[in-house]
């Protein structure tokens, strides 16, 4: 149960993201593009992070293009500001195990993890965030099944 996919209504956007090795090549930089600083995309290949996380998105030119806009190496791995949820999310038949249950947790009712596998859906929409134990910790916190889409 550690690993169902259920959609989440709040959809995350990698703060790690993956760069191809071999990125696709009908990518072109802007022509002629550079910042307000006269820096073209050369400066950002060279002073920050595939993507551009930390200056893509500043000092654009006197048109407000940015280098997120105009240069592939930012494009690379820039998160969208715009993520989407599959409406056909994909289950493993094979989940991983390094989702633990909390130790011995029950919520204010004395009912365990096991209650929300049987009463509620993956991720604990309906219950997961009500009705915390003694600690205040709900099962939203304590169980893997309620920890893979809740909020």
């Amino acid at each position: 149960y550690c690993k169902l996919s259920a959609p989440s209504p709040f959809p995350t956007t990698s703060v790690n993201p993956t760069i191809s090795d071999n990125p696709s090549s009908d990518c072109e930089d802007y022509p002629n593009w550079v910042d307000g600083d006269e820096d073209g995309c050369e400066y950002y290949e060279e002073n920050d992070e595939p993507g551009c996380p930390n200056e893509g998105n500043s000092n654009g030119n006197d048109e407000g293009i940015t280098a997120s806009e105009a240069c592939c190496y930012c494009k690379l791995s820039a998160p969208s500001p715009f993520p989407t949820t599959s409406v056909n999310p994909t289950i493993s038949d094979n989940p991983s195990s390094d989702c633990e249950d909390y130790p011995n947790w029950v919520d204010g009712d004395e009912d365990g993890c096991e209650y929300y596998e049987e009463n509620d859906e993956p991720g604990c929409p309906n219950e997961g965030n009500s009705n915390g134990n003694d600690e205040g910790i709900t099962a939203s916190e304590a169980c893997c099944y309620c920890k893979l889409s809740a909020p």
